[in-house]
């Protein structure tokens, strides 16, 4: 397989990540081990929630926290038509319906605005999506949901990070699920988490990640229907290493994006994505081209410089599974148009400066 001169993006392992592993396989504790308890105790300090599940993806954990949530069929739940297809794939396994609201021009995330006109009697909770690594969840839909009694899951797969005032990323949700596949800003290969303060919510969680087992007796005491859900100690033995490095990650992340900025700002036809009061956790960095011509151009420049790249977002209203439910294209605007204008460009700590020069100086030819 040949690959490409600059990657779209590579995972920071270094030295640390190497010894975590062998010290795992060393204890010959693979699975159910000590590392995995340990991963959830520092993830759940790091973010500032009382309880942190690891899983095997998060898909996975967006799929728990389905069933967590009660929500059962033919209930309906308010998200995002603009993300990676498991916020709504989701909700399908247990034959929910999603209903979609158009997104925010600027932020890319479902507005409070947009969501109250979606309500009907079969509401039973709203999925926020974290766009890349923008916080969505707001003050004003936290009380909405409380004041309706409805469920607010939180995919914040895109956007780890410790939360705070500028970046209340699982602060207001009931529940949210991190993502730790090798583009995210950090990895355990494949692997997720699911944060709660809500403590029964993390307790029925443990049990569902692992085959419905009883937490308080015998592990082959299953209580409950459950899945194979489980995170291994090879996997958060990585991620605990990681997470030693993710202030480091973040910061350098953001100081890429603003290499970025600096030389892609002020060209015609290109629009960065914008500085919000809040703070952004950089999952990738995206442009937004005007014009699809000279967008389809720089795509084919880039494949053929062996440059990664990433169109970004299909609609998910465009797929068959879910076009099937009623929707078609024209629903949505704001996100259809977005979709057709992203592109997301070689994004890792690693790229050197070079890189983003080759890679902005291709743009900017393309662009003239």
């Amino acid at each position: 397989m040949i690959q490409d001169s600059i990657p779209l993006f590579e995972p920071y392992i270094g030295y640390e990540e190497k010894k975590a592993i062998d010290c795992v396989l060393e204890s010959k504790q693979l699975s159910r081990g000590p590392w995995v308890e340990q991963f959830e105790y520092e993830f759940a300090a790091y973010v500032g929630k009382k309880y942190a599940i690891a899983v095997n993806s998060g898909t996975s954990g967006l799929h728990l926290c389905v069933k967590a949530a009660g929500w059962q069929e033919n209930d309906e739940v308010i998200t995002t038509p603009y993300s990676f297809i498991a916020s709504t794939n989701c909700l399908l396994y247990e034959n929910i319906t999603p209903i979609f609201c158009d997104v925010d021009p600027i932020t890319f995330n479902i507005p409070y605005s947009n969501i109250i006109p979606k309500i009907t009697a079969k509401t039973r909770g709203v999925l926020i999506v974290d766009i890349l690594g923008l916080p969505a969840v707001s003050k004003d839909i936290s009380t909405f949901c409380k004041d309706h009694k409805f469920c607010l899951l939180e995919d914040a797969c895109e956007a780890v990070g410790k939360t705070s005032t500028k970046f209340p990323v699982s602060k207001f949700s009931d529940m949210a699920v991190y993502g730790f596949y090798p583009n995210k800003q950090m990895t355990t290969g494949e692997g997720g988490m699911v944060v709660t303060d809500d403590a029964n919510l993390a307790q029925y969680i443990r049990s569902l990640r692992n085959q419905g087992y009883s937490t308080a007796s015998n592990w082959l005491d299953h209580v409950i229907m459950g899945y194979n859900y489980r995170m291994s100690d090879i996997q958060a033995a990585l991620g605990i290493a990681q997470l030693k490095k993710l202030d480091f990650i973040l910061e350098q992340r953001s100081e890429i994006a603003a290499k970025y900025n600096k030389l892609l700002e002020n060209i015609s036809g290109i629009t960065l994505l914008k500085k919000q009061n809040l703070k952004r956790s950089y999952f990738n960095y995206t442009i937004l081209i005007e014009e699809p011509q000279k967008r389809q151009n720089i795509m084919n420049k880039l494949k053929e410089q062996r440059i990664g790249f990433n169109s970004g977002f299909v609609p998910l209203h465009y797929f068959p599974h879910i076009k099937k439910l009623g929707y078609q294209k024209g629903d949505f605007p704001v996100t259809e148009k977005i979709a057709e204008q992203t592109l997301s460009l070689p994004f890792f700590v690693n790229i050197t400066n070079q890189q983003i020069k080759t890679v902005c100086d291709l743009i900017k030819k393309e662009m003239l």
